[in-house]
């Protein structure tokens, strides 16, 4: 009984000097203790992604995050490529408990991502959407906007659905494209 009160005395210690912001023999200011009683009104879940490896951008720890104001989507990019990338139009499918689509939509969102360099984005979604607690989110590439090239990836939504189903996975096919939308990239440029 006394090495359960010892672990106890211990955990009620650990958990004053955490509340107390680490500061010993000092009481905490009222306000910090109320903040960290409070929930956070944000709520977040992870996101399966569906990856598209001939694409020059990859996408890692995506979660969507639930704010006063929608969705955010929280992830973070990777640019694999000397070409920085300008743009993204991600698919995003919300399925139930037996894997039927409830609601899809596609977005498209601007990235500044220069060649070679990982960042954490935060994307606003435009979207409306109801995402209950057993349901679950898959996110797919549809588009890539770099600099001088477009990819598209063609079947993005045959893909993704079966990639949700839990079906084969099924290299997704890239189509690469000339960017004539966009200026070309500052970089100096050889004319001969």
């Amino acid at each position: 009984m006394s090495t359960k009160l010892h672990i106890g005395g211990r955990l009620l210690a650990i958990a004053f000097v955490v509340v107390n912001g680490g500061h010993i023999g000092q009481a905490a200011p009222p306000q910090q203790i109320a903040l960290s009683q409070q929930a956070s009104p944000e709520r977040s879940m992870p996101v399966d992604y569906l990856e598209v490896t001939d694409l020059p951008l990859s996408i890692s720890i995506p979660m969507l995050v639930k704010t006063e104001k929608g969705y955010v989507l929280r992830c973070s990019a990777a640019n694999n490529s000397v070409e920085p990338m300008l743009g993204i139009t991600f698919l995003i499918l919300v399925l139930d408990s037996e894997n039927k689509v409830r609601s899809s939509a596609s977005w498209s969102a601007g990235i500044q991502a220069p060649g070679y360099v990982t960042r954490d984005l935060s994307i606003r979604v435009p979207i409306k959407l109801t995402i209950k607690n057993s349901y679950r989110v898959v996110l797919a590439p549809e588009q890539l906007i770099g600099s001088e090239s477009i990819w598209q990836v063609m079947q993005a939504r045959t893909l993704a659905e079966a990639y949700a189903r839990g079906g084969a996975y099924v290299v997704p096919k890239v189509r690469r494209v000339a960017n004539q939308f966009d200026p070309p990239s500052a970089a100096l440029r050889m004319i001969y």
